[in-house]
């Protein structure tokens, strides 16, 4: 067998397998959209973020913690209450770009706006864990 036989046929077996993997990982989309959910109650301040730290990795987790004390400051400078959204959700939109990573968009209805929450999934130690999230 030439080398680059050889090559191919290890690529061949390596999507297969990534294929089959797909197939056994569970659907992404009930977490994308608590997890949307949720980062918006920590943001307004009605939710801890530790409920939120086994989804997320620790580069997201610091950044959500970095968000959140920047909003409460925010809210203590102009004396406003916290008060617990109202949140409807509208839908979840994912996308699954390899085996083990997905993009997903939740849209949230707020009342007065509807907001959408991306964040990007990666499978890790056995479960799904935001890697990136961005609240537009």
């Amino acid at each position: 067998m030439t080398r680059i036989a050889a090559m191919a046929s290890r690529r061949a077996a390596a999507s297969i397998a990534a294929t089959e993997r797909a197939a056994t990982l569970p659907n992404p989309e009930p977490l994308a959209g608590n997890l949307g959910r949720s980062i918006i109650e920590v943001l307004a301040g009605v939710r801890d973020i530790d409920n939120l730290a086994r989804w997320l990795s620790d580069e997201v987790y610091r950044h959500l913690l970095a968000r959140t004390q920047y909003e409460s400051r925010a809210r203590r400078a102009r004396r406003l209450v916290i008060r617990r959204p109202n949140v409807r959700h509208l839908g979840t939109r994912v996308q699954q770009l390899t085996p083990g990573i997905a993009e997903c968009v939740v849209l949230l209805d707020m009342g007065t706006r509807v907001r959408a929450v991306a964040l990007r999934l990666e499978w890790q130690s056995d479960r799904w864990r935001a890697t990136s999230f961005h609240v537009l």
